[in-house]
């Protein structure tokens, strides 16, 4: 066995003995600074996922390599890099829990203390109502709207016609629901790309005038139709259950 993999061998041993340690010691020690504990749990995992890492190369990969690359260099690039992820880690999810600061001049009624504790709070999350249950009501629709299940027809003029009336179709029953659905998902910041350039490009008719305009526009093709409902379907999947 050669002394490189005995030396990764004991840093996991080693490694993974330091963080069982550090998450023994706050039942022992509940009073112990929680920056000892961070460093702890820190080097240990560490020395243990670096000696791993290393027992991984000397298994797999070192007996096929043509030139040998030495221990030392290759130990200190991983250590290197592991303590730069983790300590990058560390800072994006190292929060400090928010302390209340109450007058000691003066005794607190309860209501005082209580309005003291809700400021540190999150915000409550928004009311959705029923939202997710109709925005998932509207994309089944579309998609089992039998207006939508006949063939279409194959000859020149016929599959212009049959596009365009079931466009129009299309606008006529389902395009103000897509908007409102639409409006509504933007408001608990969930957007889907395709609905965003889809609700764009298509606006709500609401008066006979612009009925007649967009006789002239381009359609809603068909696989439009399929898109907005997955994109419900997609968006209604976000929104948390109340």
């Amino acid at each position: 066995m050669r002394l490189d993999f005995k030396i990764a061998l004991y840093g996991l041993c080693f490694g993974f003995g330091i963080t069982i340690v550090a998450m023994v010691l706050p039942l022992r020690f509940p009073n112990l600074p929680p920056i000892i504990l961070d460093i702890m749990l820190f080097g240990g995992g560490t020395v243990a996922l670096g000696s791993l890492l290393l027992i991984i190369y000397e298994l797999f990969i070192r007996p096929r390599l043509i030139k040998e690359v030495k221990m030392i260099p290759l130990s200190m690039i991983i250590f290197g890099v592991l303590l730069i992820i983790g300590g990058i880690i560390y800072h994006m999810y190292d929060k400090k829990p928010q302390l209340i600061k109450l007058s000691s001049s003066k005794q607190l009624t309860a209501k005082e203390i209580a309005s003291e504790v809700a400021k540190t709070l999150p915000p409550p999350m928004p009311q959705t109502g029923n939202l997710k249950e109709r925005a998932i009501a509207l994309s089944d629709e579309i998609v089992k709207d039998p207006k939508f299940q006949n063939e279409p027809i194959w000859a020149k003029d016929g599959l212009a016609e049959w596009v365009k009336n079931r466009s129009n179709y299309f606008k006529w029953k389902y395009l103000a629901r897509v908007h409102d659905i639409h409006n509504e998902l933007s408001q608990l910041h969930l957007r889907n790309r395709e609905l965003d350039d889809f609700v764009k490009h298509h606006r709500v008719i609401k008066s006979a005038q612009e009925w007649q305009q967009q006789q002239n526009e381009f359609p809603i093709l068909p696989q439009e139709y399929w898109r907005v409902a997955e994109s419900l379907r997609e968006l209604a999947d976000k929104i948390p259950a109340q």
